[in-house]
């Protein structure tokens, strides 16, 4: 099992970035279960939340790539 303790990522909590339907509480929502999803499939990152959404950092850039690349084929899991 990989540790992705060195890398972090903040998932955005604004309403907007998840539709023009979406309340604050859903927003609030879907950023928990989103932080949720990167976690198990990242063990040991350190996920966020927060207005706004910031990349990946950590050590090696191909890590982050891989990552970022996931969570955009994987966030609407939590819709």
């Amino acid at each position: 099992m990989n540790d992705f303790s060195q890398y972090s990522i903040r998932v955005g909590t604004d309403a907007g970035y998840y539709g023009s339907q979406c309340t604050d509480a859903d927003a609030l929502r879907i950023a928990g279960d989103v932080a949720n999803l990167i976690e198990n499939e990242f063990p040991g990152i350190n996920v966020t939340t927060g207005e706004t959404a910031k990349s990946v950092t950590g050590p090696n850039e191909a890590t982050c790539e891989e990552i970022r690349v996931w969570v955009e084929s994987h966030w609407t899991a939590a819709l």
